[in-house]
């Protein structure tokens, strides 16, 4: 089945930002610091600890009351996104730590690929697709905008 217009172009963003993280791994091992290794530091697993914490978050976030606007088109609509975009804002999170790690340890690039591990894990659960419509639906259902949501999926 082919994904709804609204998830598709949540689905080109979400690999835009796949490619970024694997740009920064690559830029990181290969560019800014060749030749280094991947010796364990403890410190280098700080973005998997990100990760399973951004999960965390966004899991108790996300069960807060949804916007009271929420029964309309545009108002699941935006709801929607936010809701997709700020996952996917939280799923870089460990790449972009995991790069910062590499110039503050200095001697392995281990967090960079740690940080791609968790970025790409998170953004594998989160990705725009039957998983965001059922949270999203859970979330727009008591305040009456699942009918919303529908239209918004052509559904």
């Amino acid at each position: 089945m082919a994904a709804p217009a609204a998830l598709r172009h949540l689905q080109m963003i979400a690999y835009s930002f796949v490619f970024a993280a694997v740009v920064i791994t690559v830029l990181g091992l290969f560019v800014i610091f060749p030749g280094v290794g991947l010796e364990y530091q403890a410190a280098a697993l700080l973005p998997l600890v990100l990760a399973a914490a951004d999960w965390l978050l966004v899991t108790l976030l996300e069960r807060q009351a949804p916007p009271a606007d929420v029964a309309s088109r545009n108002g699941a609509a935006h709801f929607l996104h936010t809701m997709a975009l700020s996952r996917m804002a939280f799923a870089e999170a460990p790449i972009l730590v995991g790069f910062v790690l590499v110039f503050v340890l200095g001697d392995t690039a281990l967090p960079v690929v740690s940080g791609l591990l968790g970025s790409l894990a998170l953004l594998a659960w989160w990705w725009p697709g039957e998983r965001l419509i059922q949270d999203a639906r859970a979330r727009l259902e008591p305040a009456g905008g699942a009918a919303a949501l529908d239209e918004v999926l052509g559904r």
